[in-house]
């Protein structure tokens, strides 16, 4: 584009070159028409006129020639757009980078397939391990739960018939002892008490073999222990009841068989003490063994969870796979698009020549793409910037994976000690370990949840940056603006002593147009055929006056073009700020679970509290399982407050979008008054061009001289500024009508009209 450029400049200065040697030098009257329509006419002016046919002839080329340039510049501009935008590559020309970049998506399309794979197999493998593991265990339990149930139904009848059988003892006991107390008290009347005393033990003895036989009876439909029991019970009675019978006949053998039934008493007070303790043990197991059907119960939602969140990842590696899949159609798009630049470079090259008049339009949409240049590497750094971070993060991501799987060889060699070392009791203990390294893993992933949303909340104040790294790109541009309009200054004051040379030429030729002066005055007769002149000019003025209309449609359409290109940029804007809003609710709503979460989280720990305490109350548990179970709650502790802190940080990074919401929201009114204000603009701009239209059409260069020499053929000093008027009208017209090249006319029209930096803003405050 540059060498263009630069042929299109080489071009122009050699015709200007040219032309000046002609005015300086004069023409051959040779070279003159002598049959033509100027024939008439002086050699000077038919010299001018001649000029300005060429250069009419060149005019409607030249800018059908630009049209076709700008039009194809902006195809390019659009192509490298797609390029930087989707692809580190920012030039055409870098198509080695483009296929090292397409290799490396490739690979890395790969490489995240065979991890899915992988991850794959290891859940469905795990997945079928824990459902055998869960389905013996379960059956274990049941079968434990029924056994429990049973005996603890038979030790509680045991229980209640033992308790009978105490209190009858006891009954014995207390009426021995005041036996006792009789006999030692009164050892006189031993022969008057001894018949009392035989019959209150036959009376005792009776009741008392009364009684075990109902207790016989019932026992015998329960277990052996309670046979052997009332056997026994029985045996002791009826001995009890021969010791009766024979402390009738000798009494002096009473005290020994009542100290032996007070140590068969305390021996069935012994036994109940144990079956008691049994009892609670059998209590203490039942209730662990509905603490394990509950911690199964959570285990089973945990595996759920895990099932869940990796069907979410594998959604996730399908839409990555298909934005690969969308690249590649694009860089098949791109492979076209090479082929009909190539076709755009052949026909710039012929039209190399067509393109002589517009040199300095084209160096100022040089500086203008030279800037956008640099405004897309900055839009390319950013994106590889991002680029980078999706790289970090899958990193992450698969350093997570190679982690989860160490861990699970780990746990599982685990296991496997502790299943050879420790008892059944001990293997439920490390079930509950089991338990906690998972509510671990799910907490950590809960925290690699919540550093995705930060890094999503970092994207977005990237976005932010970009926005105002435009901004200052186009402020930039104004700047950039600015110092051309000084070089344009310079460049015309320069031309401003050329033109004082040139005056001073002028003043010389005057002379010689004096002279010439008498010979324009005898010429008067042929002013007639001018005026015929002027009647042809004339129809010219009217086909003129619609091409002007033509321009005013064309205008029209163009602010119809500019009005829709707003919309469509403020319909973005409004667009943008829907998917803030709606980032704003997820964020919201994961705060809403992220509190859930921690609720559930202190519900569980208030829960292994709880179990830890009944494990201390248990004597078989060692000393270092309850340091393992401190460090495990002091772990959860730990996590529960890493969690809130996290929390507080999303609540922060909330409050900080709703900022950025409202900013943008008055990002969009202000838009929206600027987009009322062009509008407004637009119209008034309407409405004055048919106005200047009516009042100063568009006249033709040629025509112009042709009447300034109609109206002063005497003077020709007055025909030269009667040009340079003509000029200034052209220039300020083309200057009103073309919008586009405002910028670029305006150093032109400061300088004809000799105009301060306070004169340029009124005038541009006026067109606005």
């Amino acid at each position: 584009m540059f060498k263009q450029l630069t042929q299109i400049g080489k071009n122009l200065t050699d015709e200007l070159a040219k032309g000046l040697n002609e005015e300086l030098n004069g023409i051959n009257p040779d070279q003159l028409d002598k049959t033509g329509p100027y024939a008439d006419l002086p050699s000077d002016v038919q010299v001018k006129l001649r000029k300005f046919d060429k250069y009419e002839q060149k005019y409607p080329l030249l800018l059908q020639a630009y049209k076709n340039e700008k039009l194809k510049t902006e195809k390019v501009e659009q192509f490298q757009k797609v390029l930087s935008e989707c692809t580190p590559v920012s030039d055409i020309s870098d198509v080695d980078s483009l296929k090292s970049y397409f290799s490396t998506v490739n690979q890395k399309t790969d490489m995240l397939n065979n991890e899915v794979k992988r991850l794959t197999l290891e859940n469905t493998q795990l997945s079928q391990e824990l459902e055998k593991v869960d389905t013996h265990e379960l059956e274990q339990v049941k079968g434990e739960l029924d056994k429990s149930t049973t005996s603890v139904e038979n030790l509680e009848k045991e229980v209640v018939s033992l308790k009978q059988e105490i209190s009858t003892k006891d009954q014995l006991i207390d009426s021995f002892k005041n036996k006792i107390e009789e006999l030692t008290s009164t050892p006189s009347s031993v022969d008057s008490s001894s018949a009392t005393s035989a019959q209150e033990t036959t009376e005792n003895t009776a009741s008392s073999t009364a009684q075990p036989t109902a207790s016989g009876k019932k026992k015998n439909q329960k277990k052996k222990k309670g046979k052997a029991n009332n056997n026994n019970n029985l045996q002791n009675n009826n001995a009890n009841a021969g010791a009766a019978e024979t402390a009738a006949a000798a009494p002096a053998t009473e005290p020994n068989q009542k100290a032996k039934d007070i140590t068969e008493a305390i021996t069935l007070r012994v036994k109940l003490d144990t079956l008691q303790a049994d009892y609670d043990k059998l209590n203490k197991e039942y209730e662990l063994l509905t603490s394990t059907k509950a911690d199964l119960a959570k285990l089973k939602e945990t595996i759920k969870i895990k099932d869940e969140e990796l069907e979410s990842v594998r959604d996730m590696l399908k839409d990555v796979g298909n934005d690969l899949v969308a690249a590649q159609d694009q860089l098949k798009s791109k492979n076209d698009a090479s082929a009909e630049v190539n076709n755009l470079k052949l026909q710039l090259e012929s039209l190399r020549s067509n393109n002589a008049d517009n040199l300095k339009s084209y160096e100022l949409k040089q500086n203008e793409l030279n800037n956008e240049i640099a405004s897309l590497k900055k839009n390319e750094s950013s994106l590889r910037q991002t680029v980078a971070q999706k790289e970090k993060i899958i990193d992450y991501l698969e350093n997570q994976v190679k982690e989860y799987s160490s861990k699970e060889s780990e746990y599982k060699n685990e296991i496997e000690l502790q299943k050879k070392e420790n008892s059944a009791f001990v293997k439920r203990i490390e079930n509950l370990n089991k338990e906690t390294a998972k509510w671990k893993n799910e907490s950590q992933k809960n925290n690699g949840n919540l550093e995705s949303y930060i890094k999503e909340n970092g994207k977005l104040s990237e976005r932010l940056e970009v926005l105002q790294e435009k901004l200052e790109t186009l402020q930039n541009l104004k700047s950039n603006s600015n110092d051309q309009v000084e070089t344009i200054r310079k460049q015309c004051e320069e031309l401003s002593f050329k033109l004082k040379d040139a005056n001073k030429k002028i003043l010389s030729l005057e002379d010689e147009l004096n002279e010439n002066a008498n010979i324009l005055q005898e010429r008067n007769r042929e002013t007639t055929t001018m005026r015929k002149m002027l009647n042809e000019l004339q129809t010219d003025k009217s086909n003129r006056v619609k091409e002007l209309e033509s321009r005013l449609h064309f205008a029209v359409e163009e602010k119809s073009k500019i009005e829709n290109e707003l919309q469509m940029e403020l319909t973005r804007k409004s667009q943008d700020l829907k998917q803030l809003k709606q980032k704003n609710t997820q964020l919201q709503s994961v705060n809403h679970d992220q509190l859930i979460k921690i609720e559930q989280y202190s519900a569980e720990i208030e829960e292994l509290k709880s179990t830890f305490e009944r494990m201390k109350r248990s004597n078989n548990v060692s000393q270092e399982d309850t340091s393992e179970l401190d460090s495990i709650v002091k772990s959860l502790k730990e996590a529960l407050v890493k969690s809130e802190k996290k929390q507080r940080e999303i609540m922060n990074t909330n409050v900080e979008l709703k900022e950025l919401n409202n900013d943008l929201n008055k990002k969009f009114d202000r838009l929206s008054k600027n987009y009322k204000n062009l509008s407004l603009q637009i119209s008034k701009t309407k409405d004055l061009e048919p106005k200047s239209a009516r009042s100063s059409p568009h006249p033709s260069r040629s025509g112009s001289i042709v009447q300034d020499t109609i109206s002063s053929p005497i003077s020709s000093t007055q025909s030269e500024i009667n040009e340079k008027i003509a000029y200034i009208k052209n220039v300020l017209l083309g200057f009103l009508e073309h919008r586009d090249q405002r910028d670029q006319l305006l150093p032109v029209v400061t300088t004809l009209l000799q105009l301060d930096s306070n004169d340029e803003k009124r005038l541009l405050l006026s067109l606005k």
